[in-house]
């Protein structure tokens, strides 16, 4: 849910959601520093929506989404605490390249790359895709894939000059992201 307020976009994330979001906030986070119990506290709650290798698997492939994330951003993401429901413009451009990368929408994807300022972003696509196929088809993935909503809430327009295409191509071909004229 994304609601308009006197300070701007809020977004308010469905609690299905927060299992996945909440490791990134617990990993990303320069503020707060949390133990191995909060991490096996979020394992488990995300293992109620998945297997629980699966959840193994996101769990480890999150931490170093997360690592990476941090060398690649000039400035640190702006996190909310573990377990709210409101979040920031970056959870949601950040929760909406890991429900797209799997191709299922690359426009959406680029776009998160760039709401996200992401500086050479093919390491973090790849696990981005990946984390994104262990999430499979889990419900709140969809509430994400709203072209218009994204475009409404972090302020970019899906659309890319020309010039721009030409440039991420080369970039992004290995990740199968395609470029329609």
């Amino acid at each position: 849910m994304v609601t308009d307020d006197r300070h701007g976009v809020q977004v308010l994330f469905a609690p299905n959601a927060l299992p996945v979001l909440d490791l990134f906030r617990a990993f990303g986070s320069a503020d707060e520093v949390y133990g191995v119990e909060v991490f096996d506290r979020l394992e488990a709650s995300l293992s109620g929506q998945v297997e629980a290798e699966v959840a193994k698997t996101i769990v480890s492939d999150v931490l170093l989404f997360s690592f990476a994330l941090r060398r690649k951003r000039r400035a640190p993401m702006m996190f909310r605490p573990v377990a709210s429901r409101l979040g920031t413009k970056d959870e949601y451009a950040l929760m909406t390249l890991i429900s797209a990368a799997s191709d299922v929408d690359q426009d959406l994807s680029r776009a998160a790359i760039t709401a996200l300022e992401i500086q050479e972003a093919d390491p973090l696509v790849s696990l981005a895709s990946d984390i994104s196929r262990c999430l499979k088809a889990l419900p709140f993935k969809t509430a994400f894939l709203d072209a218009k909503v994204f475009t409404a809430v972090v302020g970019l327009s899906l659309q890319v000059s020309k010039a721009g295409r030409t440039g991420l191509d080369g970039v992004y071909s290995k990740f199968n992201f395609n470029f329609k004229n």
